[in-house]
């Protein structure tokens, strides 16, 4: 009994030492293996549409409108100049989108601007000639895509000759998230936005996603009038450009 009790000692140990031993071998070799590499989803709910509004100084109302629409989950950026002199009515007031905004001000030109692409804009920011020279600067100039570096007043009047080039070369702002968070910083700090830190933390990931891409598509429909019964409006072809560009999902806050 004595001489059982001890082989079976012995066997066990022998044995556990062998399992022990494969066990650690078969850990270290999956060890070898690289992590999967998995994309984080983006949720269609954190694509945000941007109503950018500039003047030349106050209290002169915006001459340049411009919506963005950042869509993640898609890798996609598109822009549109909103022509001033299209003419809606908001609240009863009837006129131009530069005279509803000297009439009401950056909501009742953004509500213009809803009422006649049939889309909801989340966020706005409002800027004037000086904050945009002092936000450029503030982040060592704008890089285009030559190569070329522009700085404060430079880009100043680049934007208002062409002011979809001049946003347009912002993306290069996605080759990291630091300098996107430092640009944002800079646009919060001297510009008048309901786009909080919050809305740009939440979409964090999003952002990270397309600049490891480095491949967003971009959509610039070019919007165009024609004179109606003495008032602008956009022509039918800009309109189907515009909706191939920005869609008629819903974009949610």
């Amino acid at each position: 009994m004595v001489a059982f009790s001890v082989s079976f000692a012995i066997f066990f140990s022998v044995g556990l030492f062998f399992w022990v031993e494969n066990a650690v071998n078969t850990r270290s070799r999956a060890s070898n293996f690289p992590a999967p590499q998995v994309d984080f989803i983006i949720p269609k709910q954190q694509d945000v549409n941007i109503f950018l509004t500039v003047c030349q100084q106050e209290p002169d109302p915006a001459d340049i409108y411009v919506l963005i629409k950042i869509s993640a989950c898609e890798d996609s950026v598109s822009l549109a100049s909103i022509p001033k002199t299209l003419r809606t009515v908001v609240n009863t007031k009837i006129g131009q989108i530069q005279e509803l905004y000297d009439w009401g001000g950056v909501n009742c030109a953004k509500q213009a601007v809803e009422n006649l692409m049939d889309i909801e804009i989340d966020r706005t920011i409002q800027a004037q000639d000086d904050e945009i020279i002092e936000i450029v600067d503030s982040v060592g100039g704008v890089r285009f895509d030559d190569g070329k570096i522009v700085y404060g007043e430079d880009y100043c009047k680049i934007l208002r000759q062409d002011p979809i080039k001049a946003i347009v070369a912002l993306k290069n702002f996605f080759d990291s998230e630091s300098d996107l968070s430092r640009f944002f910083s800079s646009v919060s700090g001297f510009c008048s936005t309901t786009f909080s830190q919050y809305d740009f933390d939440i979409r964090k990931t999003g952002f990270d996603q397309m600049a490891k891409k480095k491949a967003s598509k971009l959509f610039l429909p070019k919007l165009e009038v024609e004179t109606v019964q003495s008032h602008d409006r956009l022509t039918q072809n800009s309109r189907a450009e515009f909706w191939e560009a920005f869609g008629k999902e819903e974009i949610y806050n």
